[in-house]
């Protein structure tokens, strides 16, 4: 009986080295084999993952009476962020109004005193990105094609007043 526990645990024990030693074979052929992105799609993806952290810290200063709004803004509207030596360089959409802009730069703003250590790296704005709008948001969101027209001054007043924000914070 004690030569065939010996047996046994040696059996078990080759099994095991050669076990470990397929492992981790296959993990180096993956890690070597694995898939690497062509440089444009590794760029895209990187202004993607920018836009949608944007997006989430621009979400979580977003109040109560600014959600209607909101609602109609997706990732996509983000300026695209670039990183450029030290700092970010960001691209805001050709076709988004001032009062968009001014609406989310406030977002911004408001994140920013709530944590005035999470934007470390400096952000200067470049040229706009030329990308045509999304289709199906309210006309207040979309730059006038005409210089002279105007947009919904109800909304105006509404997005742009910073007296609510300095009386009341909500989390």
């Amino acid at each position: 009986m004690e030569g065939l526990f010996t047996t046994f645990c040696v059996i078990m024990y080759v099994y095991y080295t050669v076990y470990t030693a397929a492992v981790k074979s296959h993990m180096k052929y993956l890690r070597d084999t694995r898939h690497v992105r062509p440089p444009a799609v590794q760029h895209r993806v990187r202004i993607r993952s920018r836009q949608q952290r944007i997006y989430e810290r621009r979400t979580r200063t977003v109040k109560a009476k600014e959600a209607k709004n909101w609602k109609f803004i997706t990732p996509d509207m983000m300026s695209e962020e670039e990183e450029e030596g030290g700092s970010f360089i960001r691209h805001k959409p050709s076709w988004r109004s001032n009062t968009l802009n001014r609406f989310l730069e406030k977002l911004e703003r408001r994140f920013k005193e709530k944590h005035p250590n999470s934007l470390a790296k400096p952000r200067t704005y470049g040229e706009p990105i030329q990308k045509a709008p999304p289709a199906g948001i309210p006309s207040w969101m979309v730059k006038p094609e005409q210089p002279g027209e105007s947009v919904n001054e109800t909304i105006e007043n509404e997005l742009s007043s910073d007296e609510d924000d300095a009386n009341s914070s909500v989390d």
